[in-house]
């Protein structure tokens, strides 16, 4: 089995020199190790941020959402880079669409990845679903109230993160799940999804974090986006790392100055691959996605969880 073992420093970088790069963001509860099977196989650069609060014994109370920005805007211009892909995952997907705000004359690209992204103003327990709202509520809203953190229960992290994982690979990475700083989770969002930037969304076809409701409901808040279906549950970048990597490395050959200097290539360069990808309008299609699984009570996106 591949090693997902964390860095251990605040973001783990592979050759993280030169104009141009990718930078990977993780999800809720997760780390930069999470990225660590498909980044070997990444053509350019990398960086696998570690947000704020992953540290076991970190104060992670107060830390908001625009500190997760902070930190990501730091490893871009720590970095040197001029030219950035940003993949986020999951939660990430906030934290990518402040970055992109921030920096918008550096962000090529944004891939989303299972990714969620509350509107201006609301919360990720808003959309939390109906069945679990109740005690994901309870468990951070008084974890902000006492000063104190969250951890979800095994139980459900198992059943959202790890349905296409086998044994040993669900109990590594229940093994490494942090607590989520709990502000991050209650607070309003700031950051619209910035329709001026490419934009690819990745939505796993057996997610059981993201309901296929949820999931389309992120395709359409994000406009005019191209879309790619990936067999595989929400961790698909543990799952699924070539694929990952695959799309990856096709748009940051498109949007990208390579190492050598050469400028990127059309954006319908022939020599694309990776998975396919189509427009928001076709994905939404009646019929695109017939016998996809569902979220955790159904298709009508009040039972999706998203971490």
């Amino acid at each position: 089995m591949a090693d997902m073992s964390a860095s251990g420093s605040p973001f783990a970088a592979s050759q993280a020199t030169g104009r141009a790069g990718v930078l990977l963001i993780h999800g809720g509860a997760h780390a930069g190790w999470c990225w660590n099977r498909m980044r070997v196989l990444l053509d350019y650069p990398s960086i696998a941020i570690d947000l704020p609060g992953r540290e076991r014994d970190a104060s992670i109370t107060k830390i908001t959402t625009s500190d997760f920005v902070g930190a990501a805007v730091r490893a871009v211009e720590e970095s040197g880079w001029q030219e950035v892909v940003v993949v986020a995952h999951s939660l990430g997907g906030v934290t990518a669409c402040g970055l992109a705000h921030a920096l918008p004359e550096k962000v090529r690209h944004l891939i989303f990845v299972a990714s969620i992204l509350p509107e201006v103003g609301r919360s990720l327990l808003d959309l939390a679903p109906s069945a679990l709202k109740p005690l994901l509520s309870w468990g951070y809203r008084r974890a902000v109230d006492r000063n104190g953190a969250y951890m979800l229960p095994e139980k459900v992290a198992r059943y959202l993160f790890c349905n296409d994982l086998d044994h040993a690979e669900s109990s590594d990475l229940i093994e490494r799940l942090c607590a989520e700083p709990p502000r991050v989770i209650v607070e309003p969002s700031r950051f619209a999804v910035p329709q001026s930037i490419p934009r690819t969304y990745v939505r796993p076809m057996h997610d059981h974090a993201l309901g296929r409701s949820t999931q389309n409901r992120m395709i359409r808040l994000l406009g005019d986006v191209d879309v790619v279906d990936i067999d595989a549950g929400h961790n698909v970048m543990i799952s699924r790392p070539s694929e990952i990597a695959a799309l990856v490395n096709s748009v940051a050959r498109r949007r990208l100055t390579d190492v050598t200097g050469r400028p990127p290539t059309d954006a319908h360069s022939a020599g694309d691959v990776g998975p396919r990808s189509q427009t928001s309008e076709e994905r939404l299609s009646a019929g695109s996605w017939a016998g996809a699984d569902e979220g955790l009570c159904g298709d009508d996106g009040s039972s999706d969880v998203a971490t």
